[in-house]
């Protein structure tokens, strides 16, 4: 099993993610690759109920950035929120699951999640209304 980057493990242990540029998934167990969800992935995190992944990516023109979340099981691309001021350095979902925010070395942006059937999760306020924190 080759891996390298960041590697994290569902919170039932069924599955084991890693970056090293792609957003491999495979079975924690046997090693075995279920998919590839994204490329050019700059973080990532599992919902609390592992349920959900959510990756930091960069788009094809490199200057498109985007948090991505995914359904685990069945590898459906369920959201995807641009970002279009900084580098994605880490995503992390609250231990409640309602609350995803992505960071950079100088900007944390955060998101209200709400599911819905199928637990498909939506922004409640605007794209724009996203609050964002900058360093000083």
């Amino acid at each position: 099993m080759p891996y390298g980057g960041t590697v994290k493990i569902s919170s039932d242990a069924k599955y084991l993610a890693n970056s090293d540029g792609s957003l491999t998934l495979r079975l924690t167990k046997s090693g075995h690759q279920l998919r590839t969800f994204a490329e050019r992935v700059t973080g990532f995190d599992f919902s609390p109920d592992g349920t959900l992944i959510a990756a930091g990516e960069s788009l094809s023109s490199q200057t498109t950035k985007v948090v991505s979340i995914y359904h685990v099981a069945s590898g459906k691309l369920l959201r995807r929120m641009p970002i279009n001021t900084f580098l994605i350095k880490s995503i992390v979902f609250s231990p409640d699951g309602k609350l995803l925010a992505a960071g950079s070395e100088t900007t944390v942006q955060l998101w209200k999640l709400s599911g819905v059937a199928g637990r498909v999760p939506l922004l409640l306020a605007p794209k724009n209304a996203a609050k964002t924190c900058r360093k000083r």
